[in-house]
């Protein structure tokens, strides 16, 4: 997928009135998903990579994908005070950036998850 296109999504998502509490990434040089505390918004992206910071100066082709869970752990989820899950609008969400451009993804009643690669 092009760094315009990563651009525009995470462009698009920030200016959405959808709240996206968490999200998980998957790199192609590793077998592991990182879970994230949200997207990037806007403010954080450069032509070809993440800004420094809470992104790491990161490049956009490395990424496998990023996807959304429909329900993940509050911000406030805590060992001692456990709470409910908190479900995420991804068929909303996926509906409307699917109304702003041709992006790749993928909705299943779990998650919406956003496939920079063919597999």
């Amino acid at each position: 997928m092009s760094n315009a296109k990563w651009r525009k999504f995470f462009t698009f998502v920030g200016n959405s009135d959808y709240n996206i509490i968490r999200s998980n990434w998957k790199f192609i040089d590793d077998d592991r998903i990182f879970e994230k505390i949200g997207l990037p918004e806007e403010n954080d992206l450069l032509e070809e990579r993440f800004s420094d910071g809470r992104w790491l100066p990161l490049e956009y082709k490395i990424i496998e994908y990023v996807s959304i869970s429909k329900y993940c752990d509050s911000l406030h989820q805590d060992p001692k005070r456990p709470l409910p899950k908190v479900e995420q609008p991804i068929s909303e969400l996926n509906d409307y950036l699917q109304s702003k451009a041709n992006f790749p993804l993928v909705l299943s009643e779990t998650e919406l998850k956003l496939q920079a690669y063919e597999i």
